[in-house]
């Protein structure tokens, strides 16, 4: 599993690469209101992992 990961992040570098800066912006607009934006932001991070995992691996 490990050599499948590797192979799958080195073929989709700008793609994670631009999840993570929408990611680090969207936890930075989360994190204004008291962190309440938290409670909205990891639900869709999570379905949002979930989905990449999918599309990446297709299982």
């Amino acid at each position: 599993m490990r050599r499948a990961s590797v192979s799958a992040s080195l073929k989709n570098v700008l793609p994670f690469l631009l999840y993570g800066v929408v990611y680090i912006i969207a936890a930075i607009v989360a994190s204004i209101p008291f962190g309440l934006g938290w409670i909205a932001l990891v639900p869709v991070v999570l379905l949002t992992v979930h989905a990449s995992y999918k599309d990446v691996f297709g299982e």
